[in-house]
């Protein structure tokens, strides 16, 4: 009777014998399936799950070769750790905190056919990044190159100032210059009314002058 991992290598073997171009690139892997299947390609959480599967048989079917209990889960969890195989999205590699070292694709989307390629690939087990060869990115704004990391002037414009700066203590002198001007023109006003108004007053009820015989003049105000 053939135990799980001579099982699983027979059927690694029977993947491998299949025609694709290259099973690390999962791109063409995709496009070469669904040229041959004309199915759709399989979710990527459907075949993260078969891969986590695989993991954990692996490394239980090596902990009951070891005499290791079935129930002693942290024996099983720490065989899944530090270990690369290949699976059904490509290479899985595991790190010693039990993370996989996830592969990535750069994506650009061609303005002519509106349609996303891959033109760079990272690959976590390696810590790679590798350019796909004559390809190139369309920047935004009609770049030929990758932006910069940080902005020439800086993300708050710190690191452009002006050519001559405005000193604080100039705009708080402005400040104060105008409000005692506003205070001054103001109080010119408001000393101007009440000035003017008993003459105003004098104007508006005239002295009339009564002479009477035998006795003093007398005077009056006439109203205007």
């Amino acid at each position: 009777m053939q135990s799980f991992r001579e099982l699983e290598v027979e059927r690694r073997k029977d993947r491998q014998a299949e025609k694709r171009t290259n099973l690390s690139d999962r791109q063409t892997y995709k496009q070469e399936a669904e040229k041959k299947k004309g199915e759709p390609e399989v979710n990527s959480f459907v075949g993260a799950f078969h891969d986590a599967v695989i993991l954990y048989a692996i490394a239980l079917n090596e902990s009951l070769a070891d005499g290791v209990a079935i129930s002693n889960g942290s024996e099983i969890t720490r065989r899944m750790w530090n270990r690369t195989f290949t699976g059904i999205t490509g290479t899985v590699s595991i790190d010693k905190n039990g993370d996989r070292n996830a592969d990535y694709s750069l994506l650009d989307m061609d303005p002519e056919t509106s349609k996303f390629r891959v033109v760079a690939n990272y690959f976590g087990n390696r810590k790679q990044f590798e350019p796909e060869p004559d390809v190139e990115i369309h920047w935004a704004g009609d770049r030929t190159e990758p932006p910069p990391d940080t902005p020439t002037c800086g993300f708050d414009g710190s690191k452009c100032p002006p050519d001559e700066p405005f000193p604080v203590y100039l705009i708080v002198i402005i400040v104060l210059l105008v409000l005692i001007l506003v205070v001054l023109i103001v109080g010119f006003f408001v000393y101007s009314a009440r000035r003017t108004k008993p003459e105003k007053f004098q104007s508006s009820y005239p002295e009339t002058v009564n002479l009477k015989s035998g006795g003093p003049p007398e005077t009056e105000l006439a109203e205007a």
